[in-house]
Order: C-alpha cells, then sequence, then structure tokens
C-alpha cells in the first residue's frame, strides 16, 4: 500500500526537522519545505492527504496558503500550526482554509501525531466516500441502461404478440367467410340469412355496449348459427 503524502510548511528548518523527527515512526511519506510559494507548487503537482502550514511566514500567512492550497486540492486536509493564540486567526485558518484543526506551538507530540492520523484517515474517508459515489453513479447509470433495454424487449415483444393475434384473427375470419359462403353455395336464402343475422346481432351488441371482443365473436356466432 503507497504511504500517505504529508506536507510540512514553516519558515523555520528547525520545526521542520523536529515534526519530521516526530513522523518518522508513522507510515507516511513526509515532505518538507520552507516557502508558501513551493508548498502550493508542490500541492499543484502532488496529491497530499494532509498539509500542515505555519500561520506566520514571510510573504504569505499560512492561512492564505491554505485557502489556494483548497482550490488546488480540496480533499486535502489542512492543519494550521501557530506559535501564538490568536482567536481572529483561529477563526480566519476555519473559515478561509477550511482548516481542519488549530495547533499552537509548543505542540504534544502524541497529541500532534494523533491530530494528523486523524486527519489522514479523515482523507482516506472522504477519497472512499467519493469512489462510493462515483460507484453508485456508475450502477444507477447501467440500471437505468438495464431498465431502458428491457422495456424495449418488451414492446418488442408485445408487438409481436398482438401482430401475430391479428395474423390469427385474420385466419380465424377467414375461415369463417369460406364456410360461410359455402352455406350461401348450398343455399342463397341460407347464405343472404346469415349475413342479415349477423347484421342484426352486431348492432344489438353494440347498442348494448359490449366490448369489442364480445360484438366479434357474437357477429361470427351469428354468420355461422345455420351451419352450427
Amino acid at each position: 500500500m503507497t504511504a500517505h503524502k504529508v506536507l510540512l510548511v514553516d519558515d523555520e528548518a528547525s520545526v521542520l526537522k523536529a515534526i519530521q523527527r516526530l513522523l518518522r515512526k508513522e507510515a507516511f511519506d513526509v515532505a518538507t519545505t520552507l516557502s508558501a510559494e513551493e508548498a502550493l507548487d508542490l500541492i499543484g503537482r502532488e496529491s497530499y492527504a494532509v498539509v500542515v502550514a505555519d500561520q506566520r511566514m514571510p510573504g504569505m500567512e499560512g492561512t492564505r496558503m491554505l485557502e489556494k492550497a483548497r482550490q488546488l486540492s480540496p480533499d486535502t486536509v489542512r492543519i494550521i500550526l501557530t506559535g501564538y493564540v490568536d482567536i481572529h486567526a483561529a477563526m480566519e485558518a476555519i473559515n478561509r482554509g477550511a482548516v481542519y484543526r488549530f495547533i499552537t506551538k509548543p505542540w504534544n507530540d502524541e497529541e500532534l501525531c494523533l491530530i494528523i492520523r486523524q486527519a489522514v484517515s479523515r482523507f482516506e474517508m472522504v477519497k472512499e466516500n467519493k469512489r462510493l459515489h462515483a460507484l453508485t453513479e456508475e450502477q444507477n447509470a447501467r440500471l437505468k441502461e438495464l431498465n431502458r433495454n428491457l422495456e424495449q424487449k418488451v414492446i418488442e415483444r408485445t408487438e409481436k404478440i398482438s401482430r401475430l393475434n391479428r395474423q390469427l384473427e385474420e385466419r380465424f375470419k377467414g375461415s369463417v367467410q369460406v364456410m360461410a359462403n359455402l352455406a350461401e353455395m348450398h343455399s342463397s336464402v341460407i347464405g343472404s340469412h346469415s349475413k342479415r343475422t349477423a347484421m342484426l346481432c352486431q348492432g344489438i351488441a353494440t347498442y348494448m355496449e359490449l366490448s369489442e371482443e364480445d360484438i366479434f365473436y357474437i357477429e361470427l356466432a351469428a354468420t355461422l348459427h345455420d351451419i352450427g
């Protein structure tokens, strides 16, 4: 498994070395820089799980740097490290840079390690949530496509069945007509009687507001009543 990258940003080399030594036993790939500008360049080129930045640095404050870092890498967890207690700076860090934690110098070694581990866990959780969301979106898209294909197959099958039913109906009508014609050949009187009876029964069934299917079978039965 690839170690998560942690970036330390402070204009004091001694601070960077101290934190780096502290994280030596952790399974992190730790990078350091003395410049906020260089830190932003690194963040723009590589993916970091956590960035720990000093608040007071020449050229650019930590809150401003983390605000820009957030634009470059929204998922990176951001932590401010400062040597003075300033509530305004803390609020600014939280509001502008969406800072995860605000740590004062001198820090507690165990607490600092714990906070960075928690930040890495948060980074992993965010990435996993995004992965699961993307997977869900992909599965939903596939499900919609399967539903569309299923609906199309149902439509095609329904059309096929309707077409076969129409063909059977036409053949049935043809058979009935053949029998009616045979009856008329035997007796023109019977043939005409069957046609009149069929028309009369059709009219009565229509007047009674029966279904089209019932009207169809009544008409056929009337046509063949003399043969039956």
